[in-house]
């Protein structure tokens, strides 16, 4: 893909870091069956809805409703209950990166890696 063909390339994701703990990104298998499979070839998004299909928005009837997801959507802590279904797919992003502390409002406050298009710099190949 060229970069120039990405909408605002500066601000679009093309990958993230999943937490460390593997069943933290674990759904229901497409084929059923209910074993949990890993979902981290998913792709993550900002939108959730009000339903048991957060995680799989393309079960939402055609007249449902999506919202971008906000703070009060995203669990403080997904690794305390790992393997279950998330309110936003957005907790699937690990907080990786140094010591695990709480925010004010008790949110997991670590860091993780984010890959961008970098539609700026160009090779001549």
């Amino acid at each position: 893909m060229k970069a120039g063909s990405v909408r605002n390339a500066a601000n679009t994701i093309l990958a993230t870091e999943i937490w460390g703990s593997q069943p933290a990104v674990q759904t229901d298998s497409l084929n059923g069956g209910g074993e949990k499979v890993s979902a981290s070839r998913r792709p993550l998004n900002g939108f959730t809805v009000a339903s048991p299909t957060r995680n799989n928005l393309y079960k939402v009837p055609p007249n449902g409703t999506f919202y971008k997801a906000t703070l009060n959507d995203l669990g403080k802590d997904p690794e305390v209950n790992v393997g279950a279904s998330p309110t936003t797919l957005l907790d699937w992003v690990g907080r990786n990166h140094g010591r695990k502390k709480r925010d004010s409002q008790g949110y997991d406050n670590r860091l993780s890696n984010f890959l961008f298009v970098d539609a700026t710099s160009r090779r001549n190949t």
